[in-house]
């Protein structure tokens, strides 16, 4: 896949993300999400909400200029993603100038909630930033990922702001279990 999108507002409910509101397990699929390159994306939901991806995975990503706003499980590539086997890792995935803000659990400048088996999350960076949980409701706020059950290699969020009124904040991951 070969993808530019700028300029892009997209609001609904559960399941929203700037390319793909959901996509399936990659495994079971024939297509890959990758090489995606998005600029000024405005994403607005309540569940699972990502710049790129509501729910899925992908590889290759640059999302920048950005404002991704939602409830629970909100990400600046995607919002969450569960049970990606046989090493579908997450790599190369950068998001800058972006903001990322929840009011309720799970959210992260990569991803908002990860329950990943085998899979790596590799090769990201967060890069001026603001990951922001509004309310004392907002768990799980990660610069990187709210929450994640994985490894994490060659990672780097920098010049970013990562702020809660709630619990389980991290520069990189507000919960790795």
């Amino acid at each position: 896949t070969n993808i530019i999108a700028n300029d892009i507002t997209i609001t609904g409910t559960n399941y929203i993300g700037g390319i793909f509101g959901y996509k399936l397990d990659p495994t079971i699929s024939t297509t890959l999400i990758g090489r995606i390159t998005a600029d000024n994306i405005t994403v607005t939901g309540t569940s699972n909400i990502g710049g790129i991806l509501g729910y899925g995975v992908g590889h290759d990503i640059t999302l920048t200029n950005s404002n991704i706003t939602g409830q629970t499980r909100v990400g600046g590539i995607l919002g969450s993603y569960g049970w990606c086997n046989n090493n579908q890792d997450l790599i190369n995935l950068s998001v800058q100038n972006t903001t990322i803000q929840g009011s309720k659990e799970y959210i992260g400048g990569i991803a908002g909630y990860l329950n990943v088996a085998s899979s790596y999350l590799q090769n990201t960076e967060i890069v001026e930033c603001n990951i922001i949980g509004t309310t004392v409701d907002s768990n799980y706020v990660g610069g990187l990922i709210g929450w994640y059950n994985y490894y994490i290699r060659n990672t780097n969020v920098r010049d970013s702001l990562i702020s809660s009124q709630g619990s389980y904040i991290g520069g990189i991951v507000g919960s790795n279990e």
